[in-house]
């Protein structure tokens, strides 16, 4: 029994990350060929840059 949940958890887990690729995957490409990329880029960073307000004095 535990090596039957065992083998159900891991198709549950490469089914997963088979979905997750497929929602990931077309935004990715259509980023590549929108930026001139050779192909979807493996990593983005963002930074989050705080823009100090001004007080009226």
């Amino acid at each position: 029994m535990a090596a039957q949940n065992a083998l159900l958890s891991l198709e549950q887990a490469r089914l997963e990350r088979e979905a997750g690729r497929d929602s990931t995957e077309g935004p990715l490409k259509e980023l590549a060929a929108a930026l001139g990329l050779p192909g979807p880029p493996g990593r983005m960073e963002c930074y989050d840059i705080p823009i100090p307000r001004v007080r009226n004095q």
